[in-house]
């Protein structure tokens, strides 16, 4: 950490901030779990923190302003909506955090898959469809979907953070976006009830699941799907190189998943029901995707 923060202070602060990120990412795949919070412990208290939480990519996270870090402001800055006046080093550090490091980049890649998935459904069904989307933040694949553009997509936003929504409301009711206020817990327990829809999805919310409730909100999912209606889930791979990073100086813990891990959460679904199941991920292999497709 001490090259680190003499590259950043000496004028390189892109070079020193991934020099951190990179030693972190070794020191998370190399130490037990014990060690490994002694470790992150320790790198709070050396003075390289000052520029990181200059970082208001990397502070938002540490301090949760909204409870929880990840919030849709956060993947605002990632989309670059979020613009900030920062002095140099800070400015250097939130453009690593924000532009150049791998999972803000799987992130930007997952707003992209989840605006073509809403085209095809569209373009498969030749006829306006309703979408849901789960814990949606800010819905900025509306941005990005020609469908949405051309009104042959009927989004419904769900998400807990009712600051969240107003922005929605704001931004996509002019495209037809409609939101409701509610909750992982309210959907599973049938105080929410998921509409028929053809294409429900959510893209962030499964890396704070635990696998029981991440199954059952599966099949729940999949249960509100019309005949031919595709589901679509994402989730954070094991070991991205910014996991340390995350860890530490930001205190940002996600539950990881393999591709079989997805896999694993359809396994409750009525096999009969289903037509199709694609597995991907994206191009910087820091986010698996599993697509289910349900039969006629």
């Amino acid at each position: 950490m001490d090259t680190a923060l003499h590259l950043i202070q000496s004028g390189r602060a892109h070079e020193g901030t991934d020099r951190l990120v990179r030693m972190l990412a070794g020191q998370w795949l190399g130490l037990g779990a014990n060690d490994w919070k002694r470790f992150a412990s320790q790198a709070l208290a050396h003075p390289i923190r000052e520029y990181m939480h200059a970082d208001p990519f990397t502070f938002r996270a540490f301090s949760k302003p909204r409870g929880y870090a990840g919030d849709a402001v956060m993947m605002d800055y990632i989309y670059g909506h979020q613009q900030e006046q920062l002095e140099t080093p800070a400015d250097e550090v939130f453009r690593y955090t924000t532009q150049h490091a791998p999972a803000p980049e799987g992130v930007r890649e997952r707003r992209r898959v989840l605006a073509r998935t809403i085209d095809a459904v569209a373009d498969t069904a030749g006829r306006p469809i309703e979408v849901t989307a789960i814990a949606a933040g800010h819905l900025r694949e509306m941005e990005l979907s020609v469908a949405a553009a051309q009104g042959r997509a009927r989004v419904t936003a769900i998400d807990a953070d009712e600051q969240s929504l107003d922005v929605v409301s704001r931004a996509y009711a002019h495209l037809g976006a409609a939101t409701v206020h509610g909750s992982v817990r309210q959907i599973l327990s049938g105080k929410l009830q998921l509409e028929p829809v053809d294409l429900v999805y959510s893209a962030g919310l499964y890396d704070y699941l635990s696998k029981p409730v991440a199954e059952r909100l599966t099949s729940t999912m999949f249960a509100a799907l019309r005949p031919h209606g595709t589901l679509l889930l994402a989730n954070f791979l094991p070991d991205i190189p910014d996991v340390g990073y995350m860890e530490s100086f930001m205190d940002w813990h996600l539950i990881y998943r393999t591709d079989q891990d997805m896999l694993d959460l359809i396994d409750a679904l009525p096999r009969a029901d289903v037509a199709c199941v694609r597995q991907f991920r994206d191009s910087q292999n820091t986010i698996t995707f599993l697509e289910v497709t349900k039969r006629p």
